[in-house]
């Protein structure tokens, strides 16, 4: 009995629900529709003839004939006119130069200039941009390029003052060499009564000073830039020290090494023979016939063995030009010079006394081209057009522009003269075996040249 009462009861319940809910739609189909619409028609549906939308083509928002529905309307807003702006406008702006746009895209059909946003124009142009480098200033520096370009710079500049010791070195033996004339010597069976030809003898030897100290000083120089590398060479030297002389070797760099050779060609020997006022009456010059091996040669020099096999050494050859001591010619430690000389008999009267020097370049000139070099190919040309250059002047000064002695100093002193004074005369002459460091007497020198 109560299970049928509770159906009976929800049964009720939805028919109200139905009921209530078709009450509700029809009070909303009810409601009137938009202007021009049927009575009872759809909410937002247009009506029947009046309210038929506008006629195909008809702008937005204006209504068709019969006049339904609500006007849609537009509007245009301009750009702003500091965002527009012409093709030369945007290049000022931006501190471009112009790139090859074609002119129908920068002027109208009526030939004014086109107007574009900032945006458009650089758009536009990027298609036709050639090169911007120029415009846009220098490349910034690279990480990777510009850490290699300094250590390269700084490595150039190393070997410049590498190369500028070693010819200070070479300049530091300059006045550590003295000179002894000999006694004007001819043959007697050359006398005519007219010009004499006269052989002058010119020693030159090593002060024990410098014989001691020049090692040292090549050390000191070039002992900053002693280091191994696989573009590196030997430079062998020797060192006093205890009483005894040492062999050295540096590795340098190759540049280093063909510059000091070079300037160890250059000294030369002048010869003057004055009369009792000090007036020059004749004089010569003679290549110095050194080399890179200088350092062994100045501490060991080489034996002067003038006297001829089976011979003897006249009394007279072993004088000094005043004749009043000797020479000790034979066997002395040092190098020998032989001039000659072609003299009238009234110059040859006036001979009264002699001088000899020897002429080296300075180095600071030197050093002064090498810091000019940018790169280690420009070293040998500058160096070579400053010992040029030197020389003409050294010779102008020590002898006036024109004269024969200025061309011959001035051709002595050029760099690679020492080669080319290989001849006969123009070489020391030949010495003995040099002893080794701290060795017996009459054992080989210590090695060739530096780098050898």
């Amino acid at each position: 009995m109560r299970a049928r009462r509770a159906v009976i009861i929800a049964s009720i319940v939805v028919a109200t629900a139905f009921l209530a809910l078709f009450v509700l739609m029809s009070t909303i189909w009810a409601q009137p529709g938009p202007p021009g619409g049927p009575p009872g028609g759809p909410a937002g549906m247009p009506g029947g003839p009046g309210g038929m939308p506008g006629a195909p083509g008809s702008p937005p928002g204006m209504a068709g004939p019969g006049g339904g529905g609500a006007g849609l309307a537009w509007s245009e807003t301009a750009a702003d006119p500091l965002l527009t702006m012409s093709y030369p406008e945007f290049l000022a702006r931006r501190s471009l130069r112009p790139s090859p746009v074609p002119k129908g895209l920068l002027t109208d059909d009526k030939g004014d200039p086109k107007k574009r946003t900032d945006a458009e124009w650089a758009q536009l142009d990027s298609l036709y941009t050639i090169d911007r480098a120029a415009s846009q200033g220098p490349v910034p520096p690279g990480r990777v390029g510009d850490p290699l370009r300094r250590q390269t710079m700084q490595q150039m500049a190393v070997i410049r003052k590498e190369v500028a010791c070693a010819l200070r070195a070479v300049y530091a033996a300059n006045d550590g060499f003295t000179f002894k004339v000999g006694y004007p010597q001819y043959d007697p069976g050359s006398v005519t009564g007219g010009p004499l030809t006269v052989q002058v003898g010119v020693l030159m030897q090593v002060k024990p000073s410098l014989q001691k100290s020049y090692g040292a000083t090549v050390y000191k120089l070039l002992k900053p830039y002693d280091n191994y590398g696989t573009e590196r060479v030997p430079f062998t030297f020797v060192t006093y020290q205890g009483g005894y002389f040492h062999p050295n070797t540096f590795t340098l760099h190759p540049r280093t090494r063909e510059m000091w050779e070079m300037a160890w060609t250059t000294p030369a020997v002048v010869l003057l023979l004055k009369d009792a006022r000090g007036g020059r009456v004749v004089g010569d010059v003679m290549n110095a016939g050194l080399s890179g091996n200088a350092p062994a040669l100045i501490a060991y020099p080489p034996e002067v063995r003038r006297t001829p096999h089976y011979g003897y050494l006249m009394p007279n050859a072993d004088r000094t030009f005043n004749g009043r001591s000797r020479l000790g010619l034979d066997y002395a430690k040092g190098w020998y010079y032989n001039f000659s000389f072609t003299l009238s008999m009234e110059d040859l009267q006036k001979l009264d006394r002699a001088e000899a020097l020897l002429v080296m370049p300075e180095w600071r000139k030197l050093a002064d081209a090498v810091q000019k070099a940018q790169t280690v190919g420009e070293i040998e040309p500058l160096l070579r057009t400053a010992l040029t250059t030197w020389s003409q002047e050294k010779a102008e000064a020590m002898f006036g522009r024109g004269s024969a002695l200025a061309s011959k100093l001035q051709g002595s002193t050029t760099p690679g003269a020492g080669a080319a004074a290989a001849g006969p005369g123009a070489m020391p002459m030949p010495g003995g075996a040099m002893p080794m460091p701290g060795g017996p007497p009459g054992a080989g020198a210590p090695g060739g040249p530096p780098g050898a």
